[in-house]
């Protein structure tokens, strides 16, 4: 299998995706329930399993039963938490073996590269300088380079992804870990790739959406070019 020929771009998640790190996923998803239950989210619409972002039906019960601002109004509270949280994961950080090679040859076949990510700036910018990747992306955008509900998986942030390196959404191919991922892929209209190197298995993906193309890692793309 090779890549449809419309792809003039390869970006990619971040954690679990293009670096191993190791953010405290559990803590920053606590951190998000300690402010729903201060708006009053009941119990059990607070799903403790600690994976990342797991967490539509508070969302929706704090749109619903409050104001979309109310929700809106949880990023900026707790963005010293999570940059903190965040930072933490950088100590055990690894870079997944194959990635700077894949990134040389999309670089060297004319594709376009970036990461799209729920990160921090400045965690982002801190874990890409740490592995030297920077210089092997064509744009980076991070959850609050723009206003948080702007952040995947809403759609607006694929387009500010296509916008930041020049191609449109639909000639974007993106490769992530995450559920969210793919749900920012899919309604953007940009292909998408799930890894198993993060948060989901091939098991996963399938109950997702059974016809999802899995890889074991963004690594593994380099025999599809």
């Amino acid at each position: 299998m090779s890549l449809d020929p419309k792809y003039k771009a390869v970006c990619f998640d971040m954690d679990g995706t293009l670096l191993n790190t190791k953010p405290r996923y559990d803590l920053m998803t606590q951190t998000i329930f300690d402010e729903y239950a201060r708006l009053g989210v009941p119990d059990e619409l607070m799903q403790h399993k600690g994976e990342k972002f797991d967490l539509e039906l508070g969302r929706e019960w704090i749109i619903e039963n409050i104001s979309l601002e109310a929700y809106e109004d949880i990023f900026p509270r707790t963005a010293p938490r999570m940059l903190e949280l965040e930072m933490d994961g950088l100590i055990e950080a690894e870079e997944f073996p194959g990635v700077r090679e894949l990134l040389i040859e999309l670089r060297k076949r004319g594709y376009r590269t970036g990461v799209l990510t729920r990160g921090g700036r400045a965690y982002a910018n801190k874990a890409l300088a740490q592995f030297d990747m920077i210089q092997y992306l064509d744009g980076v955008i991070a959850r609050d380079d723009f206003d948080e509900s702007e952040a995947k998986p809403n759609p607006i942030a694929m387009s500010r992804m296509a916008e930041a390196i020049g191609v449109e959404p639909e000639e974007i191919l993106y490769m992530g870990d995450h559920k969210m991922d793919y749900q920012c892929a899919r309604s953007s209209g940009s292909g998408f790739i799930g890894v198993t190197s993060g948060t989901h298995s091939e098991e996963d993906w399938h109950n997702i959406d059974s016809q999802i193309l899995v890889l074991p890692t963004v690594a593994s793309l380099i025999e599809m070019l």
